[in-house]
Order: structure tokens, then sequence, then C-alpha cells
């Protein structure tokens, strides 16, 4: 008998536990296209920020994962570090489903989301975009970071800033 398939499989969010930080980071390997830090990292996102942090589980297997945190200086920004979608899991609005339940179910509720983005990554703009749109909500570009600022090889990051978000009756 076959097994169903992966992404057949009912996709349930929640925050992570600092068990998930392995699994997360094997999912930014997994990924192929996400700038890959320490195992620790990982760790420490799913402790330190478990409230601001969603990962997607279908049955077992990670099907995704936003870290994100809240903006020191800027509580009601949610800044989102990464986003992932394990291969198996892309094109069924994956990405868009976690981002959504992540400014819709925060408490107390953000204003703004922030994310920087490579300008060759189209999909995590579109992504961005799409969630301005979703949201009605204004979105700003802008370089933040450019090349040169990183001492290695190392695209320019360009800020995404969407917000505020209208309150929702």
């Amino acid at each position: 008998m076959t097994p169903p398939d992966r992404a057949a499989r009912p996709v349930a969010l929640r925050h992570p536990t600092p068990s998930d930080g392995a699994a997360v980071w094997a999912l930014v390997k997994a990924c192929g296209s996400l700038d890959v830090n320490t195992p620790y990292a990982y760790l420490m996102a799913c402790h330190n920020f478990a409230d601001t942090c969603l990962v997607a589980e279908d049955g077992t297997d990670l099907a995704g994962m936003v870290l994100a945190y809240r903006q020191p200086s800027a509580p009601s920004t949610l800044f989102v570090w990464q986003v992932g979608v394990a291969p198996s899991h892309r094109g069924q609005g994956l990405a868009a489903r976690m981002l959504d339940h992540l400014v819709t179910r925060i408490t107390p509720a953000v204003s703004h989301v922030e994310a920087t983005i490579n300008p060759s990554n189209v999909p995590s703009q579109n992504l961005f975009r799409a969630l301005a749109c979703r949201f009605d909500a204004p979105l700003t570009e802008y370089t933040w970071l450019s090349a040169d600022a990183f001492p290695d090889s190392h695209e320019a990051e360009d800020m995404f800033r969407v917000g505020p978000f209208q309150k929702k009756d």
C-alpha cells in the first residue's frame, strides 16, 4: 500500500518548543534558499521567542516554520527573521497561512510586520506583498543593508515593512 502523500496530510500550526530547534535547523537546511545559522540560534529562537514563532506539523514532520520576534525598540512590530516551507509542502499557501496566523493571533497585537529580503528572492518579496494586500495594509520597501555592509559575499537586504494593520471588529 502506498503511504499517503505528505502534502495531503493536515498541517497543524503551533508555537515551537526548545525540542523543535534541531528539526527547525534541519528544515532550514532542506529549504535550500535560506541562510543556515548555527543549531544554537534555532534552539534559542524556539526557546526565547516561542510566543512569536510558529512551526507547522503534518503529523510528526515539520512542514514549515516562521521565526520572528518583537522589535525591542518597537514591541508592536514583529520582525520576521526566516520563513521556511519544506519542499513537499510548497505551493499550498502554507507560508501565507503561518504569517496570517501570527498577525491575527499574537497578543498583544502587532501593528507592523518587518522582514529583510534579498533582491533576488522574488518568492519572499511576493509573500510580504501579498500579506499587505490580504490585510489591506500599506507596504514600504527600501534598501536596508547594502551588499558591502557584509563581510562575506552576501546580497543586499531590502526592508519590507507592512502596516499598520487595521483592527478587525
